[in-house]
């Protein structure tokens, strides 16, 4: 962390129609330099592999060689052990020392064993990485009893003398640990995994936990959890926990060490918000802690250390930990005698950027700055009746409605997936991987040596970073045109269609370093097969068809056209006009319509075709299947049920994050579960997630989310591969560089998409859009809170204040228009005055405002408005042969795109227009049910 070192936490972001709630303020300004420079390991390096660096980073040894202070595990009778009335590390078994130290000292042959952890400090609700290195023992197989393993858990430390947790604990206390519910990488039928103390009787025998060393098979026999606030849970081991279950912990149980000694896994630091029991980031209003603890506990296999009654938090067992001690950002509930307040509401891609922008607005000069996150056109909508004077967008407003034009932020929507590595040979080889050991049956795998076959078979189980997608790919994903993306069984129709994007044969084209083998169950093939969208309609989905479509080969496809491997979309998400294949279109739209009129489908739906973008939803609805199940009370799933959206795309990736969301495929009846309202029941989803090691997921989610989870994102590339681009700082500086003016003053927007010069074809500006006719009072205030964000707040950074990782610095060109624009504001004139809006070719646009990325002056994307957008037919008759083309010609974008006015095509003809006004403005006042954060910081 930097010098200003800041504590932290986090609160629950709140959406509201009106776009006036919460207004939770914090901090003000100092006008920052546009040039400002920022520092190393500001978290600016965020990558498509779900990496960044932070000067906060760590690294511990077992031994305790060069551990910070207060990271230090002695092993030797310094160390005290927790409820043993007083026993030390010298009271455990010599068998046990003597087993730890030969694997993990420094004398094992490797070093010892060390864990790095890539951020400390400044932490929220987010990802951070766990690197293991010098461990012996270990095995490839992933999650295998046979070998050296670790288990990481988040603890919130030890309580003080005054009933409250005490802020310099040495040691967290084990029973303060979330650990024991299984994580998603657990082996069942072993206590090695639980809360299990029982091996440990000697040990605990006086201590307060020696009855749950003796405890009889009906008895409870796992230690209780204690709460922040004080309390203890009930039985994580009998499923009588309220605070954390195999859901919602975020421990991992089982982190397999390979054969090098090393294991790397990403890990969520959960705040209070998420983990209530542990309290992490402290707040005035409830129990809670400004630090707590990443405890590692090393694990050896059952033949060194045979007794499986010991869990992680058994004495014996304890012991041999290590700990990284976490600061967490604080969470304020208003700014202290704020002098004047400015409301803002709109793009909810700039989650994290107030989050860190509000407090420092604060900070610096007691201005109470207020966001509330609303859909794109609601927030258009809002502002266009005179319910908020000042809104965030990637789109201008109506040529008749006045604003001063702010550009605050670079941003983009991305693909990110959690996708683990499972190498296999090709179905029709024959072979099974595990077992090839010639050179000839590696050529069958499709490997050039049988050295490339192990060294690949080593990576199994590893999460894959570096994944590229096309326009097609994508569309499919999003039609649910594979077939793992329909419920079982699929429809007859479904039998030829790739099971999945990882049996597609361009996706194995673009991924040539990938031997995935094929998903197996129904719940892993729907992962793989689709994507993890938000409900509310947003700018970024905009953009995203803004892109889809501009791409011929993608066009032609969501058209009815068959692809270059005969494969046409799903029927029920045609737009029926064949572009490209009019030759074809009567026998392929006979064949479609046979396929509709076979599936059995819900009551509600109309067979229409769609329109592209759709309109009343992001993305089109997956209403066209019921699988005609007999359920209780004849109830059927229906796709719905099958393919769950989120409230935002901050939710979206943290689900694909953890695995993905499960599909709400088990039925809860309310005569045997009252919550499970309407009667007579519903469909919910399973407790639990995805296997480690054979985790599919795949999602729609935007750059800083992405960044926050480490997720890596997918690089996104024309249709024959020859072109990808990946978003980076970089490739967001080189999109600004090559916007192109709108017709509005002081606005712009994405170009066609063209990769080659390695610019991010999604990037999209978000503009604050305030009104120039508000008093002065009220004007100066914005100003102000503008000008520091425009200035000290695009400083790459972890502290408050900062441009959180996720997000490109304004270029140079873009932050000159700001000033322009809040000197605008100040003077009370309308936008653009003297100001054509931008020019960005002729203007030095690709100069950055930060030096921490070159920005490389290159082409943007497609990425355009929620307008109308015509797709031109390419020439022949034939399918296109999906070449990236510009089509900057064929798409066109309408200003001041607002809440929809016609109901969709895709499934929603019935509704009309009131209808379907309310559903966008509900979208809006749903925020107490949300679960998007806004995170704050303040000092200490």
């Amino acid at each position: 962390m930097n010098s200003r070192g800041i504590a932290s936490t986090s609160l629950p972001g709140v959406a509201t129609g009106l776009g006036l709630a919460l207004v939770s303020g914090l901090m003000l300004l100092m006008p920052g330099p546009a040039g400002a420079v920022s520092s190393a390991n500001d978290g600016s390096d965020w990558s498509a592999q779900g990496s960044l660096s932070s000067d906060s980073a760590v690294t511990v040894q077992w031994d305790n060689t060069g551990n910070p202070t207060s990271d230090v595990v002695e092993r030797d009778s310094r160390q005290k052990l927790a409820h043993t009335d007083g026993k030390t590390y010298a009271s455990v078994s010599k068998t046990i020392r003597d087993a730890y130290a030969a694997a993990f000292g420094s004398g094992n042959g490797q070093g010892g064993l060390r864990v790095s952890v890539s951020q400390t400090e400044g932490l929220v609700d987010q990802s951070v990485t766990v690197d293991v290195s010098g461990a012996t023992g270990g095995t490839s197989q992933v999650g295998s009893l046979t070998g050296s393993y670790v288990q990481i858990f988040q603890c919130w430390g030890a309580m003080g003398a005054d009933g409250k947790p005490d802020p310099d604990a040495t040691d967290p206390d084990p029973s303060t640990c979330q650990v024991g519910a299984q994580g998603p990488d657990a082996v069942p039928m072993t206590h090695q995994e639980d809360r299990f103390v029982g091996g440990d009787a000697a040990l605990l025998k006086g201590g307060d936990w020696a009855t749950y060393a003796s405890a009889g098979p009906s008895d409870r026999q796992d230690p209780p959890f204690l709460s922040v606030d004080g309390q203890e849970d009930g039985s994580v081991m009998n499923h009588q926990s309220t605070l954390f279950n195999s859901t919602t912990t975020n421990e991992l149980s089982h982190a397999t060490v390979d054969g090098q000694g090393k294991a790397s896994r990403s890990f969520e630091t959960q705040t209070g918000t998420e983990a209530p029991g542990l309290g992490c980031g402290y707040r005035s209003d409830q129990a809670s802690t400004r630090t707590c603890w990443l405890v590692i506990v090393p694990r050896l296999p059952l033949n060194v250390v045979s007794d499986t009654q010991m869990g992680p938090i058994s004495p014996s067992i304890w012991a041999q930990r290590l700990q990284v001690k976490l600061a967490f950002q604080d969470v304020p509930t208003a700014c202290p005698s704020g002098r004047s307040r400015a409301l803002i509401s709109g793009s909810e891609t700039l989650g994290a950027a107030f989050g860190s922008w509000t407090p420092g607005v604060c900070n610096a000069d007691k201005l109470t700055l207020g966001y509330s996150t609303v859909p794109d056109p609601v927030a258009r909508t809002e502002y266009a009746a005179g319910a908020s004077d000042a809104i965030l967008t990637t789109q201008p407003l109506a040529p008749d409605q006045q604003a001063d034009y702010v550009p605050v932020a670079l941003d983009a929507p991305v693909i990110g997936y959690t996708l683990d590595y499972v190498p296999e040979c090709p179905v029709a080889s024959g072979l099974s991987i595990a077992k090839v050991t010639t050179e000839a049956d590696a050529e069958k795998c499709g490997y050039a040596s049988l050295d490339d076959l192990q060294s690949d078979l080593a990576k199994s189980g590893q999460q894959v970073r570096d994944l590229r997608l096309s326009p097609l790919l994508i569309a499919k994903m999003l039609t649910q045109s594979y077939r793992g993306a329909s419920m079982s069984p699929a429809p007859s129709w479904m039998a030829g269609a790739p099971a999945n994007v990882l049996d597609d044969a361009q996706f194995q084209a673009l991924n040539p370093q990938l031997h995935l083998g094929r998903v197996g169950g129904d719940g892993d093939a729907r992962m793989a097969s689709t994507l993890l969208v938000e409900a509310s309609r947003s700018d970024a989905a905009a953009a995203i068809w803004s892109w889809l479509l501009a791409d011929p080969a993608t066009a032609a496809f969501l058209s009815g056209c068959p692809d270059a491997e005969k494969m046409t979309v799903n029927p029920f998400y045609s737009s029926r006009t064949y572009i490209g294949c009019a030759s074809q279109s009567a026998t392929l739209e006979a064949k479609a319509a046979a396929a509709r009129a076979a599936t059995k489908k819900p009551s509600t739906y109309v067979d229409q075709a769609i329109s592209y973008p759709p309109d009343g939803s992001p993305y089109p609805l997956p209403d066209w299947l019921d699988n005609g199940y007999a359920a209780p009370a004849s109830r059927s799933m229906t796709e719905t049920d099958w393919l769950p959206r989120d409230d935002s795309m901050a939710l979206t990736a943290r689900d694909t994050f953890n695995g993905g969301k499960p599909a709400a495929s088990s039925w809860c009846q309310t005569t045997t579960d009252s919550t499970c309202l309407p009667a007579p029941g519903k469909y919910v989803a399973p407790s639990g997630k995805q296997a480690f090691g054979h985790r599919q997921a795949f999602t729609i989610t935007d750059s800083a989310s992405a960044a926050r989870y480490r997720l890596p994102t997918a690089s996104l590339c024309d249709d024959d591969g020859s072109h990808c681009a990946a978003a980076t700082t970089a490739s967001l500086h080189a999109a600004a560089g090559q916007f192109d003016d709108t017709t509005v003053p002081g606005v712009q927007q994405p170009g066609p998409a063209e990769y080659a010069d390695g610019a991010y074809p999604l990037t999209l500006p978000v503009y604050a859009a305030v009104r120039p006719t508000l008093a002065k009072a009220d004007r100066d205030a914005y100003a102000d809170a503008l000008t520091y964000i425009t200035g000290t707040g695009q400083i790459p950074g972890f502290d408050v204040g900062d441009l959180p990782p996720g997000y490109a610095p304004l270029t140079a060109h873009l932050t000159a228009q700001a000033a322009r624009a809040i000197a605008a504001l100040r003077a009370g004139t309308a936008a653009g005055s003297g100001d054509p809006g931008g020019g960005s070719s002729s203007t030095g646009a690709t100069a950055v405002s930060a030096p921490t990325a070159s920005a490389t002056a290159a082409t943007s994307s497609s990425t355009s408005g929620t307008g109308a957008v015509a797709v031109a037919a390419p020439p022949g008759d034939g399918v296109p042969s999906g070449a990236a083309t510009s089509a900057a010609s064929a798409v066109t974008v309408t200003p001041g795109a607002l809440a929809p006015a016609a109901a969709g095509t895709e499934s929603w003809p019935r509704f009309t227009l009131p209808l379907g006004l309310a559903i966008a403005l509900l979208s809006g006042l749903a925020g107490p049910l949300m679960r998007t954060r806004v995170r704050w910081k303040v000092g200490r």
